[in-house]
């Protein structure tokens, strides 16, 4: 039985290897899984059998469009349990800023930090260009999963030892949806080999 061919495709390297790695983990024995770059997408030259994003992305709705009738999923992302520990040893009395290239994305990262763990810490967020500008603080959180050109950028406006680099995972409701929808594609593809099959062998 041939299994569902899986691409993933994000707007940055690293969130797209991050992606690929996670999800491949999740479908392992599952699906072939690959990556895709948005810019390298071309028409007739990927036949998914579904494509995964990140739900958060900034290109979702636009790479959902590329695929018109294939299954879709954007996961959700939430932190990684060495994040949470990372994260937890900030002392309360410490300012956090969450920051990002965009201010879309620190907003959006907020968010899954939130869900994950409870601080009694003054948070704020915004984007590299707003650090020691509109916003300071005594430590900052950043994606584990940036580009390394991103990290240096970082780094240029934010000493070392106030950087906390945070992991990121698939949530359990996206990995749950992936390994069901996945399942469903391999019964389908199961049952149409079979069906040719038949057909060859009454011809």
């Amino acid at each position: 039985m041939s299994l569902a061919r899986v691409v993933v495709t994000a707007q940055s390297n690293g969130a797209l290897e991050m992606l690929q790695r996670r999800v491949g983990g999740i479908l392992k024995g599952l699906a072939h899984v690959s990556k895709i770059y948005p810019d390298q997408y071309q028409i007739g030259k990927v036949n998914p059998d579904l494509v995964v994003a990140y739900a958060k992305g900034l290109r979702v709705e636009e790479i959902k469009s590329w695929y018109p009738g294939k299954p879709f999923i954007a996961v959700e992302l939430v932190i990684h349990s060495t994040g949470i520990r990372s994260i937890k040893q900030i002392a309360e009395d410490k300012i956090i800023g969450i920051v990002a290239k965009h201010r879309r994305c620190a907003n959006y990262f907020l968010e899954e930090i939130t869900k994950s763990i409870s601080l009694n810490n003054r948070l704020v967020t915004g984007c590299f260009d707003d650090v020691n500008k509109s916003i300071s603080a005594d430590v900052y959180l950043i994606s584990g999963e940036m580009e390394e050109d991103t990290k240096n950028r970082a780094l240029r406006v934010i000493p070392s030892h106030k950087l906390v680099m945070v992991s990121r995972t698939i949530s359990p409701y996206s990995a749950a949806e992936l390994i069901n929808v996945t399942y469903e594609i391999n019964r389908e593809k199961k049952e149409r080999g079979f069906v040719g099959y038949r057909r060859a062998v009454e011809a």
